[in-house]
C-alpha cells in the first residue's frame, strides 16, 4: 500500500504565478498577517438595497416621504460602510512588511 505525502512547496515560477509546466505556483503565506472578515461590503451592499427598495417599492406604493425616508437611511448606511471599509483596508496597508 502506498503512502501518500503532503505536496512540496516551491516558488520557483516564470514570473506570472505559474510554474513552466504551466500550473499555479504555491505561495508561502507565512510571514503575512491574518485578515479577519469584514461587515462592511455587507453593510454597503445592504444600504444600496435600501435605497433601490425606497425608490422603487416604498414610493410609488406607500408614500413619497416613507420612500425617501428609507433611500436616505439606506444611503447613510452606505457612507458609513465605505468609509468603515477604508478606514479598515488602509490599516491593513499600513501592517504590511515593506
Amino acid at each position: 500500500m502506498a503512502t501518500l505525502r503532503p505536496p512540496t512547496k516551491t516558488t520557483t515560477g516564470n514570473g506570472n504565478g505559474h510554474h513552466r509546466n504551466g500550473g499555479p505556483a504555491e505561495i508561502d503565506l507565512a510571514g503575512w498577517p491574518k485578515k479577519r472578515l469584514s461587515i462592511f461590503p455587507l453593510m454597503l451592499d445592504f444600504g444600496l438595497v435600501l435605497i433601490g427598495f425606497g425608490l422603487i417599492i416604498v414610493r410609488p406604493l406607500m408614500n413619497e416621504t416613507g420612500g425617501y425616508a428609507v433611500a436616505a437611511l439606506g444611503g447613510a448606511l452606505v457612507v458609513i460602510a465605505a468609509l468603515g471599509w477604508l478606514r479598515e483596508a488602509r490599516a491593513d496597508y499600513k501592517r504590511l512588511k515593506d
